[in-house]
């Protein structure tokens, strides 16, 4: 039996990427190096058309070609189509409970999720992993962060 490495995983994954301003925009530039296939959800159509022409985020980082493996679009139910293998979510803290819920159907819930979002959802004072903990049917959840 042949055994697949972490580099398996990732090269042959739809990912859907949850956000498209810069920092969603470079992590879906990024994985689409190593993926199979990237899905990029932002909110504006008039976006999307953008990001799908030019291939490139002209308001958040002009200076990045998207590859032809991230396709953008502003309909959840798209980004989930068939299936995804991972979420890379980069979404601003105030939105993160009402767009999990809005997800939440979407999911079989053994997808891998991994949020970037910085700060902590207002009013509950909770970290972004326990608002998508408590919305989202997944076993694994985990963070990136770094420098901005």
């Amino acid at each position: 039996m042949e055994r697949k490495t972490p580099k398996d995983f990732w090269n042959s994954a739809t990912v859907a990427v949850l956000g498209g301003g810069s920092w969603g925009t470079v992590v879906a530039h990024l994985l689409s190096r190593n993926c199979r296939s990237v899905r990029m959800w932002v909110r504006s159509e008039e976006d999307v058309r953008r990001f799908n022409s030019t291939r490139v985020n002209l308001k958040y980082v002009p200076g990045v070609q998207l590859d032809s493996k991230v396709y953008a679009t502003s309909s959840l139910i798209q980004a989930f189509d068939g299936g995804v293998q991972a979420i890379l979510w980069v979404l601003p803290s105030q939105s993160c409970r009402v767009i999990a819920k809005e997800v939440a159907p979407l999911l079989r819930g053994d997808e891998i999720l991994i949020h970037a979002t910085k700060g902590i959802e207002a009013g509950s004072m909770k970290r972004i992993s326990q608002v998508l903990s408590e919305e989202l049917p997944l076993r694994r959840l985990g963070v990136m962060s770094g420098p901005n």
